[in-house]
């Protein structure tokens, strides 16, 4: 954080939550809020996607999928240095619990959970 308390670096959004939950569903509506023009899908194969926004605060959204990752620290083969250095980024991890260790503190985590109803998901800050 800043001496005038404003945070350094992008905004990080940690989504966990089991299979079919609804974390790719949230990023793509995300995108679409940001206005991105481009077919947002799940980065699974591979692990990282980055899009150009038009949005005033946010100019790139990254969207990562961890579950493929062995370990933690391969985020680190991912850019994840220069990504963290980026203020004017957001940052999606789906499966952020198995990275927790190389997220910062500042990181948002978001729990998504399946509904009473068939397609009802429950998002709870975590």
């Amino acid at each position: 954080m800043t001496k005038d308390g404003s945070l350094k670096g992008p905004v990080i959004l940690g989504l966990v939550g089991e299979l079919g939950a609804g974390k790719t569903a949230f990023t793509k509506a995300l995108a679409k809020e940001l206005k991105i023009k481009e077919r947002v899908s799940s980065p699974t194969f591979v692990l990282m996607r980055r899009y150009v926004t038009k949005h005033k605060r946010f100019k790139t959204l990254y969207h990562f999928d961890c579950y493929r990752l062995e370990e933690a620290k391969e985020l680190h083969d991912l850019y994840w240095g220069e990504i963290m250095k980026n203020e004017k980024a957001l940052v999606v991890l789906e499966w952020a619990d198995l990275v927790k260790k190389e997220l910062p503190k500042k990181t948002i985590w978001l729990k998504f959970s399946h509904g009473k109803k068939k397609k009802e998901r429950v998002i709870t800050k975590k």
